[in-house]
């Protein structure tokens, strides 16, 4: 792939996606803007400000703590976010929620206990 003609060197890109059908285990601590798309069972950490977004097939069993958070797909476990947590249609969160801002849109299900920063 070229980019204004020179060959793309993704040592430069700064975000991770994490593809379908992928099961992972551990601690995770990411810089850059973050796809989920896979299973993940522990603690996923953003370093930085950018956005984690968990695709419609993935989920996340244990904790994130991140800035921005946008989940399509399943998160079970407790979310800290400095910043915004959008649950879209098809959505499904379980547990506890703590971010500056909460939305959750219609077609989404949510069972948890969720406190506002400010």
């Amino acid at each position: 792939m070229l980019i204004e003609n020179r060959p793309l060197d993704i040592r430069e890109q700064n975000f991770s996606f994490f593809g379908k059908n992928s099961k992972l285990n551990g601690t995770f601590h990411l810089k850059g803007q973050t796809f989920i798309a896979c299973s993940i069972e522990g603690d996923v950490y953003l370093d930085d400000d950018s956005d984690l977004t968990v695709e419609k097939t993935g989920s996340i069993k244990g904790q994130l703590h991140v800035h921005d958070l946008k989940v399509y797909g399943h998160v079970e476990g407790v979310i800290r976010s400095s910043g915004k947590v959008i649950l879209y249609p098809g959505a499904s969160v379980n547990g506890e929620i703590t971010a500056e801002n909460l939305v959750i849109q219609p077609g989404a299900t949510a069972n948890f206990k969720a406190h506002t920063l400010k």
